[in-house]
């Protein structure tokens, strides 16, 4: 029978002492064996060892932290906290593990209680920032800025701020910081990805195209590049470019919604109609009801065209753009003589959404 199997015998018939003893000396010939320390922990703690049985736990808890098993280690820190009450480390330890598993709002108050070093305010200022919390974010941030003495530091501020100027629609001000972090590390992809994102904002087409190219290109991913690029040609106008990029793009709603719209602006009413049918099945979003109402004007077909208006106008029944292709749709109804099967069948196929 192996050490670790008698070991387990004798803690299970409550010879604890022996069990400890026998994983005592499993630990001296490998320290950081996992099995052995989650059971010797187990076994201190019924013999009443707490303080013990609290440092196996927050060695464990390290391990854990290390290989990256942040649920093993969320639990284990708990432990190690009861038994360690007046550790400073460990609750430390418990936000960066929180913050890890995105638990955002547990990790927060971990990090304000710790010492107001400049790592755990990056954190505290990325959780705002991930609570969508963006003036929080902000003040955190400028703060850092005020306080660092390294320059890495004062640039990560600047890089932090810029995606948070940019969440709060500071574009200009995003840039500037974006920039200056930019310089810094010009080889670092991600940044030119998010100035990109600004000048889309500011319909500045030609820096927005040059910055999703360098992302692209210095590896980044190149479905995202493609999908923006699609939408920057589309608000250029060039149409056949923007259709080129976004069927290299990954199919999403958002993919799908500017193909929509490009398909449309070049009269390709079909093609534009299979994607916002997709997008109404995905979304039930009603603006598609009504692209695709005005869509079925333009081809001719009354009647389709006539029950998505219907169905968009119960959202807004006001909206005077709906109210005209109602007019339009019910104006050549009446001149034409279209068999009302017609009608029924679409009815049947737009009520029709996948289940989730």
């Amino acid at each position: 029978m192996s050490d670790m199997s008698s070991a387990i015998r004798f803690f299970y018939s409550g010879n604890l002492e022996e069990a400890e003893s026998i994983l005592e000396e499993i630990l001296k010939e490998d320290r950081n064996n996992i099995n052995a320390l989650v059971r010797y922990g187990v076994v201190l703690e019924g013999l009443g060892k707490a303080m013990e049985a609290g440092q196996v736990y927050a060695r464990l808890a390290q391990m854990y932290f290390k290989e990256r098993n942040y649920t093993e280690c969320r639990e284990v820190l708990d432990k190690a906290i009861d038994y360690l009450p007046d550790s400073e480390f460990l609750p430390l330890l418990k936000g960066n593990c929180l913050y890890r598993l995105g638990c955002y709002r547990e990790a927060l108050p971990y990090f304000e209680e710790a010492p107001k070093e400049l790592e755990n305010l990056f954190y505290i200022g990325k959780i705002h920032f991930a609570l969508r919390q963006y003036p929080e974010a902000g003040k955190v941030f400028r703060s850092i800025k005020g306080k660092s003495e390294k320059k890495e530091d004062s640039r990560l501020a600047d890089y932090w701020l810029g995606k948070t100027y940019s969440a709060l629609g500071r574009f200009g001000e995003a840039v500037n910081c974006l920039k200056n972090y930019n310089k810094a590390y010009p080889d670092e992809k991600q940044v030119y990805l998010d100035l990109a994102l600004c000048y889309l904002e500011t319909e500045k087409w030609s820096e927005a195209e040059n910055n999703l190219i360098i992302y692209r290109d210095k590896g980044g991913n190149s479905k995202l590049a493609n999908l923006n690029l699609g939408i920057v040609h589309y608000r250029k106008g060039e149409f056949e470019q923007a259709i080129e990029y976004l069927d290299n793009a990954p199919v999403n709603e958002q993919s799908l919604h500017w193909k929509g719209m490009t398909y449309f602006s070049q009269g390709m009413y079909n093609e534009a109609i299979e994607c916002f049918a997709e997008l109404f099945r995905m979304t039930n979003d009603l603006f598609y009801c009504k692209i695709m109402g005005s869509a079925r004007l333009k081809l001719g077909h009354y009647y389709e065209a006539k029950m998505l208006i219907e169905r968009a106008s119960a959202e807004n029944p006001e909206d005077q753009d709906l109210l005209k292709m109602l007019s339009i749709a019910a104006h050549y109804l009446k001149e034409s003589n279209i068999p009302g099967n017609r009608l029924v069948q679409f009815t049947d196929s737009i009520s029709t959404r996948p289940e989730t």
